[in-house]
């Protein structure tokens, strides 16, 4: 497949990128950024919270419609969704989630 220069100079010539390095297409690798709204006054407890969750790698405060953000990477889709409602919905504090699943670009 074919792609842009660009993310071959990034990758180094293997065509795709995941984290700073490549991923494989045909992995079971799950990967979702889920939006959070906080009760009020609790955006930093739950930010704190989804530091302990070993499958967040990455979180963030935002402004407007959600309060947090988390990307989630598991090594499927099964723990995926076992990460979201068991680990992320359960912290006191998060009111509602919405989760947006990324797929690679085949």
């Amino acid at each position: 497949m074919k792609v842009a220069p660009w993310v071959n100079r990034y990758t180094g010539g293997r065509g795709w990128c995941h984290r700073g390095g490549t991923v494989d297409r045909h992995s079971n690798e799950a990967t979702a950024i889920v939006l959070i709204v906080a009760e009020p006054g609790k955006e930093s407890e739950v930010y704190e919270a989804l530091r302990g969750i070993p499958e967040v790698k990455e979180q963030m405060l935002l402004f407007g419609e959600y309060d947090l953000y988390a990307k989630i990477v598991c090594e499927d889709f099964g723990l995926l969704g076992s990460v979201v409602i068991n680990s992320i919905r359960s912290i006191e504090g998060v009111d509602s989630t919405k989760t947006l699943t990324a797929a690679p670009m085949l």
